[in-house]
């Protein structure tokens, strides 16, 4: 699903602008698209002196800007002139309407970024989607990309081609300018800060103008960018929500892009998944988790290789397979294969600063972790749940004197999900974007019964307000099995599913579930609403009242909190009450 601005159209949008949305909005082949509704440019028309519109505007990452008319109803022309049927005076037409407004919106642009090569040299052009009408055969279709009812019917072949167009733009914003730069996803949170800052929704939790209000680059991570163009390491530190892992991309694909040998790693196997996703397009760039993305595959192209299987499938357990095997056998291929990147990029760094990691990064690096290229992201003070991982691990890689810069601004949730994860998580207030959205929701339970039943009580407000199954994920700090749930039941009409990496979240029917993770299965992930399960069934009264300074609780409560973007539930044992109340009120 593409990123839409709105979330939804209004009841009365024409119809055939909703045509257009609806079939960007679903196509499984725009997910990475942004698609933004009804924008008007500033300039005045000269001719007409009122502002042009331009119907759909589409953004294409890897591409360029689409500027898209969608007309309705049928036409015919005579004499070169268009007309609606009945009408007998001719009307603009729809092709110079597109094209007019896209020169309002590139003189728009020039104007606001007049320094910014990036956005200025981003390829920009027009098209036409008529969604009722069939282009006649007896009249030369015009050069630009246009599409008829025979196109739009076919969703598939729609987006397809519309795709294509946009991979073919050669024409940058600025006139001027002979290069073009496609787009990535800096210049696209660089629009977006412009082109719709303040887009308001009016139904349910108000989630798709809180994601597009949230995903715009902060003043400080521009900062951060220059600073990895001028320093071969850098060790970049910052809370949940502070956007490491959105700059951690965009260090990869900046270096990747440059004929670079990339590596992007992470501990977390769902965070690997995702990261390797995003990168799919750059093949310079080797992305997914230590062990299975990075260090597997290595050994598994040496000449250990055999060897290594035999070990690996008699392995007493994982404590040995990660502990020993994997270690023994990384080490032996890295000695015959030598440096596997130029560039290593590391994200949620504070699970990997510890032996055996150390020593395989130093080992896969072009120059090692002294002499390398290398730039890591990580909050070393708040998310160390990992054994080894304990806060000052960083201290490993300040002995390699890299830059240092600390990310002080939340960009990833709403503020009432970040007031209350600091009061209830004792964790410092970060700056926080003025992004208003709905207070969390807490609920309280005893036993297995009452937590499902709150589980599935929550479930369905949430989709009443408006909330698709699909945008929900459930935490816990245990495994599903352990997690206290009934298993055999829905929730809000759903079975539950364990979400892990690379399985699909539906039934074999196709309807979706609703996904279950545990929280450090899930650290470093985040989603558009997180219910999250605090407690423990096994906790007695005798350590209820601390329960957060035991056993890493806090930690588990601040990751999970965070997690959230837009809405957060809590469902806390009931011994927390007392707890959770007076950290929030008091």
């Amino acid at each position: 699903m593409a990123k839409m601005i709105p979330h939804s159209l209004p009841f009365d949008a024409p119809q055939a602008e909703r045509r257009v949305f609806e079939i960007l909005r679903d196509s499984p082949t725009s997910d990475t698209w942004t698609v933004v509704w009804s924008y008007r440019p500033a300039q005045l028309d000269l001719e007409t002196r009122r502002r042009r519109e331009i119907d759909v505007l589409v953004l294409v990452p890897g591409a360029g800007i689409v500027c898209l008319e969608a007309k309705g109803g049928q036409f015919y022309i005579r004499d070169g002139s268009w007309y609606r049927p009945g009408g007998r005076a001719p009307i603009e037409t729809p092709v110079r309407q597109s094209e007019q407004a896209m020169f309002a919106l590139r003189n728009d642009l020039v104007r606001e970024f007049q320094r910014e090569a990036s956005v200025l040299s981003a390829p920009m052009d027009f098209a036409v989607a008529f969604t009722d009408w069939a282009w006649p055969h007896s009249i030369r279709r015009p050069g630009t990309p246009l599409f008829d009812r025979a196109d739009v019917d076919v969703p598939e072949l729609f987006v397809r081609n519309l795709s294509d167009a946009a991979r073919q733009l050669d024409k940058p914003v600025d006139s001027q300018r002979s290069r073009v730069t496609h787009l990535n996803d800096v210049t696209i949170a660089r629009l977006m800060n412009y082109l719709a800052p303040n887009y308001t929704l009016a139904a349910g939790p108000q989630l798709g103008t809180i994601n597009q209000q949230l995903v715009r680059l902060t003043q400080e991570q521009f900062i951060v960018l220059d600073m990895f163009a001028e320093n071969e390491r850098c060790l970049v530190k910052g809370q949940a929500g502070t956007g490491k892992t959105m700059l951690a991309l965009e260090y990869a694909k900046r270096a990747g892009i440059a004929d670079t040998n990339v590596g992007l790693l992470c501990f977390n196997l769902l965070l690997g998944n995702f990261l390797s996703g995003q990168v799919a397009e750059f093949p310079g760039i080797t992305a997914g988790g230590f062990w299975p993305d990075i260090i597997q595959p290595a050994i598994l192209r040496s000449s250990f290789a055999d060897q290594f299987l035999t070990d690996e499938a008699s392995a007493a357990n994982e404590a040995q397979l990660y502990g020993e095997i994997y270690p023994h056998y990384a080490r032996l291929a890295l000695s015959e294969t030598g440096p596997l990147f130029d560039v290593v990029v590391v994200d949620e760094a504070a699970d990997l600063c510890t032996s055996p990691y150390l020593e395989l990064m130093d080992a896969m690096i072009v120059g090692g972790l002294a002499e390398g290229c290398w730039v890591m992201f990580g909050d070393f003070s708040n998310q160390a749940i990992f054994p080894g991982s304990e806060p000052g691990t960083d201290d490993a890689l300040i002995q390699y004197r890299p830059a240092r810069v600390n990310l002080r601004v939340n960009c990833r949730n709403a503020m009432p999900i970040a007031r209350d994860t600091a009061r209830l998580t004792e964790t410092d207030i970060l700056e926080t974007r003025q992004i208003e959205g709905p207070n969390p929701d807490y609920s309280y339970w005893s036993g297995p019964n009452e937590l499902s039943d709150s589980l599935n009580d929550q479930v369905l407000r949430l989709m009443a307000e408006g909330v698709r199954i699909e945008e929900m994920v459930v935490l816990s700090e245990h495994r599903l099995e352990d997690s206290g749930l009934q298993l055999d039941r829905n929730y809000g009409g759903h079975g539950l599913v364990t979400y892990v990496r690379g399985e699909p979240s539906e039934a074999d029917d196709g309807t979706p579930r609703l996904k279950f993770c545990s929280i450090p299965s899930f650290k470093g992930m985040e989603s558009e609403v997180v219910i999250v399960i605090l407690g423990r069934l096994s906790d007695d009264a005798s350590n209820a009242a601390r329960s957060f300074d035991q056993q890493n609780a806090r930690a588990y409560a601040y990751i999970g909190m965070s997690r959230a973007r837009g809405a957060l539930v809590v469902l806390a044992q009931e011994k927390l009450r007392d707890e959770v109340e007076s950290k929030l009120y008091d």
